[in-house]
């Protein structure tokens, strides 16, 4: 059976190489804007016929600094309380993730941080030759809630092709990868968990829609709804993001 912290893991992880001189497909008008996002926006995911689950937001920010382009990303739930922090990396060949941490709430509500251990730091790739390359990303971090509890997550992306992704009554041309993960959760023992998904990305957004499958009957679907400027933002999320800044 899947446990409470195993399926918000999947939830709060989901949402990260090299190429040789061949032939490469260009896929980094598909990540996210970095000039769209120097003011910083704000991603809406609703899932998708899941009555359980509630929206979540992403605040997005990119800076400009002398060591290079960088994304700061903050996942807040629906209450809006911060959940998760990135910081990913733009280098020539796609995005490198280099910083995550998550945020997980006592029984009082007060909230204790993991900072992630990143082995492998593979994220968006820009560059690909085909469908069988692929891209890893493992981390591992102590549950701030139980120390001795160490969870590892294994991703591995592969680019699956190109299609029209309807967004708003627009066609935007998108890229899709397909996902094979494993998360492992060592404490008296072993836990493993392996699961599989999709992420697609359409050109000029990022990120639009991922699925995560944990097994025949279980599946997390979240799809953007919508993007605001912080003027949109509502009051409570944009206290939120103040104070997380």
């Amino acid at each position: 059976m899947l446990s409470k912290w195993h399926i918000a893991a999947i939830v709060i992880l989901g949402l990260l190489s090299s190429c040789t001189n061949e032939s490469k497909l260009d896929l980094s008008a598909y990540y996210y804007p970095f000039a769209e996002l120097l003011e910083g926006k704000v991603y809406k995911y609703v899932p998708v016929g899941q009555d359980s689950m509630h929206p979540i937001f992403w605040y997005f920010q990119t800076e400009e600094r002398d060591s290079g382009r960088f994304l700061k990303g903050k996942y807040f739930d629906e209450f809006f309380q911060l959940r998760q922090l990135t910081e990913e990396k733009w280098i020539s060949k796609g995005i490198l993730m280099k910083s995550c941490s998550i945020l997980e709430p006592d029984s009082n509500m007060q909230f204790h941080t993991a900072d992630l251990q990143i082995e492998f730091n593979a994220g968006f790739p820009f560059e690909v030759k085909d469908s069988n390359q692929v891209f890893i990303y493992k981390a591992s971090f102590v549950n701030p809630l139980d120390s001795l509890m160490l969870t590892t997550l294994i991703r591995n992306r592969r680019y699956s092709g190109s299609a029209q992704y309807d967004w708003k009554g627009k066609q935007l041309k998108s890229v899709e990868f397909l996902l094979n993960e494993s998360i492992e959760t060592r404490k008296d023992g072993v836990q493993e968990l392996a699961l599989s998904g999709s992420e697609i990305y359409a050109q000029g957004l990022g990120l639009v829609e991922y699925r995560k499958k944990l097994n025949q009957q279980t599946e997390i679907h979240f799809r953007l709804s919508d993007i605001y400027s912080m003027s949109q933002v509502p009051k409570e999320l944009k206290a939120s993001i103040s104070n997380a800044l």
